[in-house]
């Protein structure tokens, strides 16, 4: 059992931990190209160098 445990520290939980943090941060990645798309044409308008420090 010790491979599987040590202490109050999991390997198991870590790793999902991990999973989870990962996902939130693909999602919050995502969400902000997804904003960063619909907003293109505005801020190409108003000044083209917006968008290619976005990316």
């Amino acid at each position: 059992m010790l491979i599987f445990y040590f202490g109050p520290f999991s390997p198991f939980l870590a790793h999902f931990s991990f999973l989870s943090l990962s996902h939130v941060l693909l999602s919050i990645k995502h969400e902000i190209k997804a904003l960063g798309a619909s907003n293109s044409p505005i801020l190409r308008e108003n000044n083209p160098q917006n968008v290619l420090s976005m990316g």
